[in-house]
């Protein structure tokens, strides 16, 4: 491995005695300490594995004067940025176009030239049935959990609570085929 940590090292779990000032230092060489501190983020950029890393994709293209690769894949945290800004200035005329989103559904999208973000947008939430970004609603009213404003889409919601909402009740009827009402009482 290069930065001078051994493999062995790397393959190391973290220490379990630090106190919690000194773990955040992230002086160690294990795979955490090392991730966190040179990346920014605890995990790495998975290589596109179909079977083992099946949401990392790459796509590379020519524009122009310039290739262009774009690489999807997911992140814990937050994007692995020095590691990117490295990898942009040592292919200066690589345009980096990345789309990221972390495990709690937050994500974005950037574009690094020679090691500058040129172009960077970021959401919130994304509704997992439309994609639509920043449209995830809690509702406090019934204790529903998330609900899309954009398609109403209730995949993680409450269903028993969503059926008890004045608010959100009428979206089992168009979005939850066994809500749909098949007739009067």
């Amino acid at each position: 491995m290069d930065a001078g940590i051994s493999e062995e090292d790397y393959l190391s779990q973290p220490p379990h005695d630090k106190t919690m000032k000194d773990w955040f230092k992230f002086e160690g060489n294990d795979w955490y300490n090392f991730n966190v501190r040179e990346w920014g983020t605890k995990w790495d950029v998975a290589i596109c594995d179909n079977d083992k890393y099946s949401d990392t994709s790459m796509e590379d293209t020519a524009n122009g004067e310039n290739h262009v690769v774009h690489y999807n894949f997911n992140t814990a945290w937050s994007r692995p940025m020095s590691a990117l800004i490295k990898l942009s200035e040592q292919y200066p005329s690589l345009l980096m176009t990345l789309s990221y989103e972390e495990e709690t559904g937050w994500g974005g999208e950037l574009e690094l030239l020679r090691g500058k973000v040129i172009s960077e947008s970021e959401y919130d939430n994304q509704c997992r049935d439309c994609d639509a970004t920043n449209q995830m609603e809690y509702c406090e009213e019934a204790d529903c959990g998330e609900i899309c404003g954009n398609c109403h889409w209730l995949g993680e919601a409450d269903l028993e609570a969503v059926a008890t909402c004045q608010t959100h009740k009428i979206y089992l009827e168009t979005n939850v085929p066994e809500y749909r009402k098949v007739g009067t009482e």
